[in-house]
């Protein structure tokens, strides 16, 4: 009121979006159970094969019978004891040396470490997406839906950057397609348009660096937004010392990762 926004509040934005936000939660968004189904089995035979393949290894290599590659303890004792692997920086909350995938990550980057082993750390990591994805992504979302649909919670408040978030289950952190997580895309296959209707996705093109450009008059980013370039690339390119047309996909998100952080102070 101080600030004169009540008439932003009541007759611009929030009220007005209050009745469109609860139209889509009442109708909900369609999923394509028998395609869930399938997924399930298909995640749930890919895990076991991954299991299967590790069990064969540690069992050869370390005499390990009755592997569980979800065991912290069983993990540490591998890792450390048999494996000798060089202890991690990183610290339980027990004091004992980590056993996480950033660890895991660090192991497979280290040239001193045999590829047996590598291929050992990267099948856990692996059986760890795959089993996330089955769970939370795959199982959870047909579990939570009624009738083959998903009625998520909307929330036009409680984002730092004031965006939409939603719960119950929160369907904007789908997990992404990438180089490192073939899997992930086909969760977003399961969602289905009703007969007649189909998905679209506008978007604002970084809207938010756009207007942070405008308002600071930063040279680097106007030149790229006047020239058409990709200011996330851009920002890869520096941090990776790459050239332009040799930025990956996974390289490319870490631009970004950069330029929101930057922009909302992370």
């Amino acid at each position: 009121r101080e600030e004169n926004l009540l008439p932003l509040f009541n007759n611009t934005v929030v009220m007005p979006l209050m009745e469109a936000i609860s139209r889509a939660e009442y109708k909900g968004i369609k999923i394509d159970m028998d395609r869930g189904i399938n997924l399930s089995r298909k995640y749930t035979v890919e895990g076991a094969r991954i299991k299967m393949r590790l069990q064969d290894k540690v069992e050869e290599m370390f005499k390990i019978a009755n592997f569980n590659p979800n065991s912290d303890p069983q993990l540490h004792d591998m890792f450390y004891k048999r494996m000798s692997l060089p202890p991690s920086r990183k610290k339980t909350a027990t004091g004992n040396p980590s056993v996480d995938r950033d660890t895991m990550l660090e192991w497979i980057i280290n040239p001193e470490i045999s590829t047996e082993i590598k291929t050992i750390l990267i099948d856990i990591i692996n059986l760890g997406k795959v089993e996330s994805i089955l769970s939370t992504f795959i199982d959870g979302l047909l579990a939570k839906a009624e009738d083959g649909i998903l009625r998520p919670d909307i929330f036009q408040i409680g984002t730092r950057t004031g965006r939409l978030s939603c719960k119950k289950p929160n369907l904007m952190n789908l997990p992404r397609d990438t180089e490192d997580n073939p899997w992930a895309g086909e969760v977003k296959t399961l969602f289905m348009a009703r007969p007649g209707y189909v998905f679209l996705t506008p978007d604002f093109s970084q809207v938010e660096l756009r207007v942070a450009a405008y308002f600071t008059m930063d040279p680097v980013m106007i030149k790229a937004y006047r020239s058409g370039g990709d200011i996330h690339k851009g920002t890869a390119s520096s941090i990776f010392n790459t050239p332009l047309e040799h930025i990956t996909k996974d390289q490319r998100n870490i631009g970004k990762t950069v330029n929101f952080s930057t922009l909302y102070l992370v």
